[in-house]
């Protein structure tokens, strides 16, 4: 009943209802109990057909359920189903580069679970499944450029989980492939290659790898100009790894010249770290008890997810040789924080919404409470309201008996003071005045010389509009001045009047100018003509 509601929403366009729809669908499929089993059982062909049927209407968001579903279908199947497989694997390997990490983890998972399934279902060896099982994953390198990344990926996981059980055929044909591939100038395939390079080094044992050396190392130094730059971190990493398997005088002979300042850097960092590493071990092991264990315990290999995760920087030299003094005093700043309380107030509550303002990012200081707000230091008295006594002293060199004097005299000044009438306030205007004319009468010793705040500064001068000097000074108009050019206007070009999209503005301007000249000519015109019948 629950499988008949939900299998129409299977196709739907609703995402949140696909979703819904394979979420269902995955509880009954994994389910333990004995109905949820009998059902998947008895509905096994159906419920691998509408799966296929479903692959093209799935939506990226509801791809890590659907692929969970085939993954309790898979394990279930009791023979080897060809067509089913071959149906589902291209899905399968473009999930490894899905965007969501549930999606990309259920596609590794139903990769191999496929890769066991071949191996439980078929009568041949296990190498002869393997190879049949990779040479259908490997169909997906003569498509697309992202179906391609997606099976160096898929490949990549799958000669990680069957690294022991490979054929050493299969292994050189699939990094003759992976080789022309590093020379590929799309970078999500030279990407992809080279996590199947790191993943190699670190399964493949020495022996075997030892064949292909020279081989992985021409194709990681012939590089398209683009992709030898962009990843050129990630190869002094994959370099940095094989000196740690084979040595550095070994690797050293097999690179080409360019290279060797490169392996040089690398060899004194890995040195470096020894160094490092090894003060660590000794400090641990003086601490604790068991020398032996520690000793002699085996470097366990690294996981799948540690050697395929996306970063880019992971050998950078910035980040080896970087002291960590900076990251300790990061962490102690982001853990530190104090709260403010007095010891006159209530026990702070927590629960209170204004508790953030109490928390602090420095430290409080208990010789510092005299400080002002702004932390400034202060010697003057405070009323009981909190204003400021400041009283106006005399000179320093009084002494302590005109000090004495004046708190006697204190009140009686203030008394007198009180007892004056005020004087007029004087208008702004005059006062102003009156400053002016005190400042005037004090001469400024002070002269600029030196450096710094002390030098001579020169007040910039207000460029002059061009024409005022033939402007007249009672007149309207201009004047012919002598030893200059007659006062034409002169236009300055602009080079944003060559705009086409500024070209009825720049016209508008012209025609008024044209428009003022002719005006202005015409009234020169009749003016002249007036002083000509004047003088007959």
């Amino acid at each position: 009943m629950v499988y008949k509601t939900i299998a129409p929403y299977l196709q739907t366009n609703d995402k949140t209802m696909q979703k819904k729809s394979y979420r269902i669908l995955e509880e009954i499929c994994g389910s333990s109990s004995e109905a949820s089993q009998k059902f998947v059982e008895d509905n096994l062909p159906e419920l691998q057909q509408i799966l296929v049927n479903t692959l093209s209407s799935s939506v990226s968001s509801s791809k890590a359920p659907r692929l969970r579903c085939l993954t309790h279908l898979v394990k279930r199947l009791p023979e080897e189903p060809t067509d089913f497989a071959e149906a589902i694997v291209g899905e399968i390997i473009l999930c490894t580069k899905e965007v969501a990490i549930k999606a990309r983890q259920a596609a590794f998972i139903l990769l191999v679970e496929l890769g066991n399934m071949v191996i439980r279902c078929s009568d041949k060896t296990k190498e002869e499944c393997l190879q049949d099982y990779i040479q259908l994953v490997s169909t997906g390198l003569i498509q697309s450029p992202t179906m391609v990344s997606a099976t160096i990926v898929a490949l990549t996981r799958l000669l990680y989980e069957y690294k022991d059980s490979l054929p050493s055929s299969l292994v050189g044909e699939l990094i003759d492939s992976i080789c022309i591939l590093l020379k590929s100038r799309n970078r999500d395939i030279v990407k992809a290659a080279l996590g199947f390079v790191k993943v190699l080094i670190a399964v493949l044992r020495d022996v075997s790898l030892a064949q292909h050396l020279q081989k992985l190392i021409d194709s990681m130094v012939t590089w398209n100009n683009d992709s030898k730059h962009h990843f050129r971190f990630k190869v002094k990493q994959l370099f940095g790894r094989l000196m740690k398997k084979f040595g550095y005088d070994v690797i050293y002979k097999m690179v080409p010249e360019n290279y060797h300042k490169m392996m040089k850097n690398t060899q004194k960092i890995q040195e470096r770290n020894k160094k490092r590493k090894a003060v660590k071990e000794a400090v641990k092991t003086s601490e604790d008890d068991d020398v032996e264990e520690t000793t002699e315990s085996k470097a366990k290999l690294e996981s799948i997810e540690d050697l395929l995760k996306d970063t880019d920087s992971e050998g950078e030299d910035e980040e080896e040789e970087k002291p960590k003094k900076r990251n300790r005093v990061a962490r102690k700043q982001k853990s530190a924080a104090w709260l403010q309380e007095d010891a006159d107030e209530e026990p702070l509550d927590f629960l209170d919404p204004g508790v953030s303002k109490r928390v602090l990012a420095t430290k409080p200081n208990a010789a510092d409470a005299d400080k002002t707000k702004s932390g400034v230091k202060h010697d003057f008295k405070m009323a009981a309201d909190g204003r400021f006594i400041i009283t106006e002293g005399e000179d320093e060199e009084t002494g302590k008996e005109k000090g004495k004097k004046r708190k006697v005299s204190a009140g009686i000044d203030d008394l007198d003071e009180l007892m004056e009438e005020p004087a007029p306030a004087k208008s702004s205007r005059k006062r102003k005045l009156e400053e002016e004319d005190s400042d005037d009468d004090m001469p400024n010793k002070y002269k600029a010389g030196g450096s710094g705040i002390h030098r001579p500064v020169k007040v910039a001068r207000k460029p002059k509009d061009p024409g005022t000097e033939y402007r007249a000074k009672k007149a309207g108009g201009d004047m012919k001045r002598k030893d200059k050019p007659d006062p034409y206007a002169y236009l300055p070009l602009n080079f944003t009047q060559l705009n086409k999209r500024k070209k009825v503005k720049s016209a508008g301007q012209w025609k008024n100018i044209v428009g003022a000249a002719k005006k202005g000519a015409s009234i020169g015109r009749k003016m002249n003509a007036q002083k000509r019948k004047g003088r007959k």
